[in-house]
């Protein structure tokens, strides 16, 4: 059911071209968590000989950025209604294999993203199956991470990845298919999830798809980039600031540069307007749905009461006929 990529042509041309668009972006340097080149190794050197705690909390900031802290006081406005979760259980939706998951971090939409009557839509809609609340403040996550260290490696940070990206892929998957029409095979072949795996030196970025056939869905994993968290004296500890969605360069160099750099640069966030926007349009159509359902059998309501009527006015018939006798 978890697939690796073995050829690009599953992936739509479409979702390539995002990768290579979001490649080309400026590299990121949020204003709650920068830091010099220097200061970074530093950073980098101590935290690097410590346990997953400590990489944790010193090194993945620098990978994945906090959303709610670039909404707060870098003032990236597109990010109001992403909430981020650090080792949340998703309690909330059954599991493809494996563990319960718990990813270190996640971004995700929020309830406020919705309208009241949205929200009453999903509650109606929502089940263990069909999830679209993981966790008790965070709907349909986008962007996953997971930190190692030790004797697990970045590898056993992709297993757990896979797993989550995967579950979060089927649950918008699910949605779709509720809504009906084709809007769930339309999203064969499409990113939905980004996902970041890292340990103290290196740090491996994927998108997740579906591949829908005959009615049969796989989950792929695509290859992004992957990078040295000392790679050029740490100039490239912010490749994954990106909102997650990250570098599609098919290999990244790793030499130590030593030349001249012009200072990090900020870009527009693209926050996760696509999303919300497909999101609302399957709510739509579940909205139609069920006002259709509610039409029809309020149809069947009139006609019972109709067929009542008739045979209480056939019993009453009766009932005068030996009255009269």
């Amino acid at each position: 059911m978890f697939d690796d990529l073995t050829t690009k042509d599953l992936l739509t041309a479409e979702s390539k071209d995002l990768c290579q668009v979001l490649l080309g972006l400026d590299e990121l340097a949020p204003a709650y968590n920068s830091c010099s080149e220097k200061m970074y190794i530093e950073i980098f050197q101590r935290a690097s000989k410590c346990n997953e705690e400590r990489v944790r909390r010193d090194l993945t900031p620098h990978i994945v950025p906090s959303a709610e802290l670039l909404y707060l006081v870098d003032g990236e406005t597109t990010l109001e209604n992403v909430r981020e979760e650090l080792s949340g259980d998703w309690t909330k939706c059954s599991l493809l294999g494996g563990t319960q998951p718990g990813p270190d971090y996640a971004y995700g939409l929020s309830s406020a993203t919705f309208t009241g009557e949205e929200r009453a839509k999903m509650e109606n809609y929502t089940n263990i199956n069909i999830p679209t609340k993981f966790t008790e403040s965070m709907c349909f996550p986008f962007l996953l991470c997971e930190a190692k260290c030790g004797k697990k490696n970045v590898n056993d940070a992709d297993r757990q990845d896979v797993h989550s990206a995967s579950i979060a892929v089927n649950a918008i998957i699910q949605l779709c298919r509720t809504a009906g029409g084709d809007s769930a095979q339309s999203l064969s072949g499409h990113i939905l999830v980004f996902s970041v795996s890292h340990d103290n030196e290196r740090v491996k970025i994927y998108g997740h798809f579906p591949i829908i056939r005959d009615g049969r869905i796989t989950f792929h994993r695509y290859y992004v980039h992957d990078y040295s968290l000392d790679g050029h004296y740490g100039r490239d500890r912010n490749t994954g600031v990106a909102e997650g969605e990250t570098r599609a360069s098919e290999q990244s160099s790793q030499e130590m540069d030593s030349s001249p750099r012009p200072p990090l640069r900020r870009t527009k966030s693209r926050g996760s307007r696509g999303e919300l926007t497909l999101m609302k349009q399957q709510l739509a159509k579940i909205d139609q749905m069920y006002k259709a359902q509610l039409e029809q059998r309020q149809k069947q309501i009139e006609q019972q009461k109709e067929e009542s009527q008739k045979q209480i006015a056939l019993l009453e018939r009766l009932l005068d006929q030996r009255q009269s006798r």
